[in-house]
């Protein structure tokens, strides 16, 4: 039994010697930051194939449920007011890198936690082109969480269809028996 608790303590140890604290509380705080521009994103990405109205009042209610009404409120006006349209085509092309850049920020700065976690070495004189290829890779790790919110928001669209038609069947059928 001892031994068992030098083992958790020895793990204690190396689990602050890894200094994953700070490395959560950052990646925490760059979420939080670009939190507006990657529910945009994916809003933006689940509207282009139902309407974007219905996206942010799903997300909403599914917020919602999760953190509390005030909080998804202050979200959702967030959301209102960073996809507001701008008539400038400069605003916007500025608008869309800043919410790229910080949404893929999320995705940069894990990977760089987990790497000083894992104690991989990143060469000093990385090109400016892999930086670039790893911010792209992070950015196509949001269309995918797109997608999969997509999949999620048609799952739930077919479950609602079939329990209306199940409740309506059924109660039909138990009406004939009774």
């Amino acid at each position: 039994m001892a031994s068992f608790a030098f083992h958790i303590m020895g793990k204690c140890k190396k689990w602050n010697d890894d200094d994953v604290w700070q490395l959560s509380a950052s990646v925490a705080y760059y979420t939080i930051l670009a939190l507006p521009g990657l529910l945009v994103i994916m809003i933006n990405i689940v509207g282009a194939v139902w309407d974007t109205e219905i996206a942010t009042g799903r997300l909403t209610s599914s917020l919602t449920s999760l953190i509390g009404y005030d909080s998804a409120e202050s979200i959702n006006g967030i959301l209102q007011a960073a996809s507001r349209d701008s008539d400038s085509w400069f605003a916007k092309i500025v608008g869309i890198s800043t919410l790229v850049f910080a949404a893929t920020g999320v995705f940069y700065q894990l990977q760089l936690s987990l790497n000083k976690i894992w104690k991989l070495k990143i060469n000093p004189k990385t090109p400016w082109y892999k930086i670039i290829t790893d911010r792209v890779k992070s950015f196509g790790f949001i269309l995918v969480l797109g997608f999969l919110i997509l999949i999620s928001f048609m799952l739930s669209a077919i479950i609602g269809i079939l329990q209306d038609w199940i409740q309506i069947h059924i109660a039909e059928y138990l009406g004939q028996l009774a």
